[in-house]
């Protein structure tokens, strides 16, 4: 993928076909282009935001990408989608923020999760997004005896007195 300035583009392994990301319906999503006939069709049609390419299965023509699906911008949800745009589902609870990992098979996803004021923990999930175990938990115990605070999410009006920004 290339820098944040950059829109991301990967050729699929006929080297004919490639995913590009596109803003053009005012929000960055993904596209399935052929070299010689242009555009094949929208892989997502969102009204969020994608903000990044997890994994490209062409074995089983799907993508896995990251999304700020949920009420929360900040909150990155893993979705999976097939490359001609079809059955797009969310794979992670919409609570938590989430950096992932899939396995090469697809069948499983591990699941770092958390929010401002829950520390991370490390869940595997089964191909559909339900928790197969829970792996890892923060000990959040010298944090506690340390008497530290945690963060504060908050929310204010800009100077344009409608636009609700978080802080």
């Amino acid at each position: 993928s290339f820098t944040e300035n950059h829109p991301y583009m990967q050729y699929l392994d006929d080297q004919q076909r490639f995913i590009w990301e596109s803003e053009r319906n005012g929000f960055k999503n993904y596209y399935l282009y052929d070299l010689k006939a242009g555009l094949i069709n929208p892989i997502t049609s969102h009204e969020f935001e994608v903000a990044g390419v997890v994994k490209i299965d062409e074995a089983k023509n799907q993508l896995y990408y990251m999304a700020r699906s949920g009420d929360n911008h900040m909150k990155l949800q893993l979705h999976r989608v097939k490359l001609d745009g079809t059955d797009d589902v969310r794979l992670t609870d919409l609570a938590f923020f989430h950096s992932v990992s899939v396995s090469p098979d697809g069948k499983y996803v591990v699941d770092i999760a958390e929010t401002h004021d829950t520390p991370p923990f490390i869940q595997l999930l089964d191909a559909k997004g339900k928790v197969v175990a829970k792996l890892a938990e923060s000990d959040m115990s010298k944090f506690e005896e340390l008497g530290l605070k945690k963060t504060e999410i908050y929310t204010f009006t800009s100077a344009d007195g409608e636009t609700e920004l978080h802080g």
